[in-house]
């Protein structure tokens, strides 16, 4: 049985952005492949999680090149690269809403038997998630976008759109530019994270999505650093963080899709009821803990 697939070391050495353009892009695509092959003969769980992690991080590396060498291309590809991850949401979603369900409500409440009604809706609906899946890697449109993708690398097709006195900036440091790209996230993210605990959902939301663009950079880069434990703590740190913003994002979530189960009977209607009070009170966090995790973060020095 084939286990999942995490992204491997992107950039390490001393590598030109050109380089490092190549070298991303294709760890990206390297590790949604091979996670392809883990869904079709091993853990299908952990590789629609893979799969969606390597779009994600796919897109994010995208962006960041965009900035500094415009290309319709990646623009193209950034597109198709959200499209793919977004129809493997519903699969994941209700991957973790039953593991949710089993550690949360139904082991806190056992002896209630509405419990057993609301899994096998819980099934029925990630059933279709992954449906939808199937259906997304045996479209050609997929596989279409992966041997795109491959060419536009294969000819660094970032090239073709930069003016001639622009190209030198290919030959420079890749460590330069990631220094840039981090220091930018970095400040973008302090700031929007201002009052954390306090935002509400939606601004909360947006603060993991710019946390999110801070570690994948820090992936892409942070093997040019030479001091390896800032590195390391700077990572600690933003995952904790990351952790801490992910739970409450897993039970708003979960809070919606508790919304679309059905109470047939009475049992399963207080089962119902005992799961959506359990989301909508997980989903408003626990400050103590975001605000820890927030104060080590903003604490810990940026590693470039």
């Amino acid at each position: 049985m084939l286990k999942p697939q995490k992204a491997a070391g992107a950039l390490e050495g001393a590598p030109c952005l050109d380089e490092a353009v190549h070298d991303v892009i294709k760890s990206c695509l390297n590790q949604f492949r091979a996670n392809w092959a883990v869904f079709a003969h091993g853990d299908q769980v952990g590789a629609v999680h893979q799969m969606r992690v390597a779009m994600r991080r796919l897109r994010s590396a995208l962006g960041l090149f965009n900035r500094a060498l415009p290309c319709g291309e990646f623009l193209l590809l950034r597109e198709e690269a959200k499209r793919i991850a977004n129809a493997m949401g519903e699969a994941r979603n209700w991957d973790v809403f039953i593991e949710m369900l089993q550690d949360g409500p139904a082991n806190a409440f056992p002896q209630e038997r509405g419990f057993a009604a609301l899994a096998a809706q819980c099934r029925t609906h990630r059933a279709a998630g992954y449906d939808a899946v199937r259906a997304l890697l045996d479209d050609p449109a997929t596989t279409r976008f992966i041997i795109t993708a491959e060419a536009f690398i294969a000819r660094r097709g970032w090239r073709g759109g930069l003016p001639v006195e622009a190209l030198a900036q290919l030959a420079a440091p890749a460590s330069d530019f990631g220094a840039i790209c981090l220091q930018r996230l970095h400040r973008k993210l302090r700031k929007r994270g201002r009052h954390l605990a306090a935002l509400p959902a939606h601004d909360r939301h947006l603060v993991r999505i710019e946390l999110k663009k801070l570690r994948y950079a820090a992936e892409f880069f942070g093997g040019l650093c030479a001091q390896k434990g800032k590195v390391r703590n700077f990572n600690r740190a933003a995952a904790a963080l990351q952790e801490e913003l992910g739970k409450l994002n897993d039970m708003a979530t979960a809070e919606g899709l508790a919304t679309r189960l059905q109470g047939g009977t009475p049992e399963a209607l207080r089962a119902l009821g005992i799961v959506l009070g359990w989301t909508a009170h997980a989903a408003l966090g626990e400050p103590r803990a975001l605000n820890a995790a927030w104060a080590e973060f903003k604490n810990t020095k940026l590693f470039v």
